[in-house]
């Protein structure tokens, strides 16, 4: 199935390079097996699962293109407004870039 995800401006380079292998979102966006285009690239979901996201924050950042915790609580409270509080729970989508024979 083809789906939408937002994707901002300042991550293309890292997603069509594939440094970026992950995001984290308030929400649910689809299931593995779900594709989704980004920056005219075909992207395909790995795995899509609830996480806190202060794990995200503490260990997996590199994934979502972000230098360090502190750049992805920055990144993050810009996005959603709010700041990572401790017990929130997110969305984590793992893609692969498609690659077309």
């Amino acid at each position: 199935m083809l789906i939408h995800i937002p994707f901002q401006d300042i991550f293309r380079d890292q997603m069509l390079s594939g440094l970026i292998t992950q995001i984290t979102r308030m929400k649910c966006y689809g299931k593995p097996g779900d594709r989704f285009s980004a920056f005219g690239v075909e992207f395909e979901l790995l795995d899509v699962y609830p996480c806190a996201l202060r794990l995200i924050a503490l260990e997996r950042y590199q994934r979502e293109g972000l230098e360090g915790v502190c750049s992805f609580e920055k990144f993050w409270a810009e996005m959603a407004r709010r700041g990572c509080k401790k017990g929130d729970q997110v969305w984590v989508h793992k893609f692969n870039k498609v690659i077309k024979e």
